[in-house]
């Protein structure tokens, strides 16, 4: 039950802030936001988060602040506000990088390309994808690596697939046909 969780994690909060453990309220906050989103109010979740956030950076834990942003980043494109996603994650990926840690380094650059491409910024996305899957090839799994690769061609291809189409439509309609009879697109220009 979802309530009951949060009414614990609530009482754990108090607990902590009694008695001046800001490392378990900054825990207990993550974890209300967390809840919180089950619970369906987002808001109230981003609030959360950032208390979570500020708690972590007032007691130097770079792997909850990045966690931190994780979360915010999440949360703000659940709410429409792409560009505070995107500076949460650059965030993230900037601690990560500054602490050598490479698991972080990879989910923050996985959700930069795919926030990246879904918003048609191929080039970007294609920037964080391939830096994810040179990092997951240094210390992934197999899995890991090849779900990297894949998330590079999607991307590659989605760039392409932009360039070439308006190329397509606007300049070649025997081309356009060639692609829509066979699957073939014209070289890029």
């Amino acid at each position: 039950d979802y309530t009951k969780a949060k009414e614990l994690y609530e009482k754990s909060m108090s607990t902590a802030r009694a008695n001046s453990d800001s490392a378990a309220e900054g825990q207990a906050y993550h974890r209300l936001g967390n809840i919180t989103v089950l619970l369906g109010d987002m808001e109230k979740a981003l609030e959360y988060q950032k208390r979570f956030l500020l708690v972590s950076k007032e007691v130097k834990n770079d792997e909850h602040e990045g966690k931190a942003h994780i979360s915010l980043s999440t949360l703000h494109e659940s709410l429409g506000q792409v560009h505070d996603a995107t500076v949460s994650l650059q965030r993230s990926l900037e601690i990560a990088e500054e602490n050598g840690d490479d698991p972080a380094i990879c989910e923050a650059c996985t959700k930069l390309g795919q926030l990246h491409n879904q918003q048609g910024n191929y080039l970007k996305a294609l920037h964080y994808l391939e830096q994810n899957y040179r990092v997951a090839q240094r210390c992934g799994t197999a899995e890991q690596i090849e779900k990297a690769r894949i998330l590079v061609g999607v991307a590659a291809g989605n760039h392409a697939w932009s360039n070439n189409f308006v190329h397509v439509v606007d300049r070649d309609l025997e081309g356009m046909l060639r692609w829509k009879c066979q699957g073939v697109l014209p070289p890029a220009t």
